[in-house]
């Protein structure tokens, strides 16, 4: 039989409703009508008749005229997608040696109409008359305007969001889907692709990590605080003879000699508490400098 369900394609609340079991020969309008009835489709104050209503819901029905019919009533023209399965049971069942199940779910699952194409040329070389017969009828009726849409690639054009076995997919998917009906990539690969490379250079920086196990610099903040320590060791804060209490929240003046010999110095304002420092590397390499190194090491002597 055929196992209908309603399903919320909410991401975050999914939520999956068995109605009812039928048998092909109980598929009647009155049964489908019956079955939005059981769902309290037919009270106007149902939360489930609210969230079916809603613009992001999807409404997946088996095909059929009488369940479209059922489906009208309860929920006006609410927009309404086919059931995969049952076009593949019903392609299987008219093809039946003509017919092969991975291909009909490459054609179903194609997210661009290039792959979409290839997909089915490989069906129409592959599938028995009559299977090729049901499917265009499908296929037409897919992607009309006011079709019921089974496939991947039509899905994504009408903005509907189903759920695959994995989980939801992305709609980031069918939006790049819409913006580029051409491309010849599908979307999630495009993502995987790109998943893929952030990975590498993920591998690259773990393995880096790994080489600083136990160090608390990394080698480039371990060589800029060696040679600011080194450059240290040249300054000096007040006249020589006399060294001034060191307050963290104060300013404090420290002379730098030139590299080139000359006798002027420079001089740079150190604040501990602000981390700052006139010279600015301070902020812009987020190391202490020679100059607050040398604060630093006489406040601590102090």
């Amino acid at each position: 039989g055929n196992f209908v369900t309603l399903v919320d394609t909410k991401p975050e609340s999914f939520t999956n409703i068995p109605v009812a079991v039928t048998t092909a020969e109980s598929e009647i309008e009155p049964l489908y009508t019956g079955l939005f009835d059981v769902s309290e489709c037919n009270n106007p104050d149902s939360e489930l008749l609210k969230r079916m209503k809603e613009p992001i819901s999807c409404v997946i029905g088996d095909g059929s005229q009488q369940f479209l019919n059922a489906a009208r009533t309860a929920l006006g023209q609410k927009p309404i997608a086919t059931c995969s399965f049952h076009v593949k049971e019903n392609a299987r069942k008219k093809g039946k040696q003509g017919f092969n199940e991975p291909r009909f779910w490459k054609f179903q699952q194609a997210r661009s109409r290039m792959e979409r194409d290839a997909a089915w040329a490989t069906i129409e070389r592959t599938f028995s008359p009559a299977a090729l017969n049901y499917l265009r009828r499908e296929i037409d009726d897919d992607l009309s305007a006011h079709g019921r849409p089974w496939t991947k690639f039509a899905q994504m054009q009408r903005g509907i969001c189903t759920f695959g076995r994995k989980g939801a997919n992305n709609p980031v998917e069918q939006l790049q889907a819409k913006q580029v009906p051409g491309r010849h990539h599908e979307p999630d690969g495009f993502l995987l692709c790109w998943v893929e490379s952030v990975r590498d250079k993920e591998n690259v920086i773990l393995a880096a990590a790994e080489k600083l196990e136990g160090k608390t610099l990394t080698p480039w903040a371990e060589r800029t605080f060696q040679s600011n320590s080194d450059y240290m060791r040249t300054c000096r804060i007040g006249n020589g003879d006399v060294v001034p209490v060191i307050y963290p929240d104060a300013d404090v003046e420290v002379l730098e000699p030139h590299e080139n010999g000359d006798q002027r110095e420079s001089r740079h304002h150190v604040n501990l508490n602000a981390r700052t420092c006139t010279c600015t590397n301070w902020h812009f390499n987020g190391i202490a400098c020679c100059h607050a190194l040398k604060v630093w090491d006489v406040y601590q002597s102090q």
